[in-house]
């Protein structure tokens, strides 16, 4: 079957088009998840054919004046917001409120809407200085608290940081008053 010029532009090696009705889609298939085992299988092309239908399939409906490239971009960064709704959810466990009033709803969205920003902030941390294959942004947070100032004679003392949390504190360039 030929297919249109502007179909075949976008056609490269290994890849499938596929017409439902009046639109062209173009799958590329290099693996599909086998349960079994619990990993991805390589697909040769005529495997494909087989296994297609036991596939999934997305479309992307849009009026955007955009190309399919930026399209699908907006489409992953779907992805990034669930991450944060997930991490609101459950890593600050600020899905359920008991708030009884409009004021203290709003004194509840605000503290939490901080404590994201706040946890972000660590997670960017981690992710410049390399080092979020070693820990995640709620280690981070729990080294943290073990930063302490104590009131003695009306002057705030700091406590002893611990070794372990101050070698992330330095490695973090993370800004700790001493006095």
């Amino acid at each position: 079957m030929t297919h249109p010029d502007w179909v075949l532009k976008h056609r490269a090696k290994g890849t499938h088009v596929i017409i439902r009705g009046e639109n062209y889609y173009l799958y590329k298939v290099s693996s599909v998840w086998n349960r079994e085992k619990g990993r991805g299988k390589n697909l040769a092309m005529k495997d494909y054919f087989q296994a297609q239908h036991r596939m999934g399939m997305i479309a992307v409906l849009t009026d955007l004046d955009e190309d399919g490239e930026r399209v699908f971009e907006l489409l992953k960064h779907r992805v990034d917001i669930e991450q944060h709704y997930d991490t609101f959810k459950n890593t600050i466990h600020a899905d359920r409120s008991y708030m009884r009033d409009d004021c203290q709803l709003n004194g509840w969205l605000f503290v939490n809407f901080i404590a994201m920003i706040l946890y972000y902030r660590i997670y960017n941390l981690l992710v410049s200085h390399g080092m979020l294959k070693k820990y995640s942004p709620m280690d981070v947070l729990e080294h943290l608290s073990r930063v302490q100032m104590l009131s003695a004679d009306g002057q705030w003392i700091m406590t002893e940081i611990p070794k372990k949390t101050r070698e992330i504190i330095n490695k973090l360039e993370i800004p700790i008053i001493h006095n």
